[in-house]
């Protein structure tokens, strides 16, 4: 919303555009007034019941936001050199992993020949992440590693019993980016949760 929508229409709708000159004059928009904080509604507003209704004015629409950003994707993987990783006879019944990272949670597709699975982890649940090298991922499919670069292995330690910890492997180039994406993404959500429950 634009800061003359917000000033003109949105204001005066919840009773108060006797502050309409203000918010114009602090450039308030849809984006800065969804992300203003009881201090700054405190020093913008002097009036309690101005201050709650203010609240309660922003609350859905804080919702809204969340709602919009939980499905907005960030990054979509696929793990490389699948149809080997893992598997004891080396291709036998061979597992695809697909991940999805949105700004609120992970989501995990194992796609295998007889079945699939799929299991989204909420970045709350997310306790630890950590990233190693690893060169050899199984001996029977090394020829399948043809460029000979190494693999990094990513470990999520989540407190979500149906997920427990989530192992995949990306290719060494490609490691730092996709680890510092879903640790700022872990960070950004968990500083958004903050905002919500003050």
């Amino acid at each position: 919303m634009s800061v003359a929508q917000i000033a003109n229409e949105l204001l005066p709708a919840a009773g108060l555009s006797e502050h309409s000159d203000l918010f114009s004059k602090h450039k308030i928009s849809g984006n800065v007034l969804v992300g203003l904080t009881d201090e700054d509604i405190r020093e913008l507003l002097p009036l309690l019941g101005d201050r709650v209704a203010l609240r309660n004015l922003v609350e859905p629409l804080r919702a809204a936001r969340r709602v919009v950003r939980s499905n907005k994707e960030i990054l979509r993987w696929t793990e490389p050199w699948t149809l080997c990783i893992g598997v004891n006879n080396c291709c036998t019944c061979s597992s695809t992993p697909q991940f999805r990272l949105t700004s609120t949670y992970l989501e995990v597709k194992r796609m295998r020949n007889c079945h699939s699975t799929r299991n989204t982890v909420d970045l709350q649940a997310i306790e630890d992440l950590r990233e190693e090298s690893t060169w050899c991922v199984c001996v029977k499919c090394l020829p399948f590693n043809i460029c000979g670069c190494g693999l990094h292995t990513v470990h999520i330690e989540t407190n979500d019993p149906s997920e427990g910890t989530i192992l995949f492997y990306v290719k060494e180039q490609e490691s730092k980016e996709l680890f510092s994406t879903i640790r700022n993404a872990i960070e950004q959500h968990t500083n958004e949760v903050k905002t919500v429950k003050l």
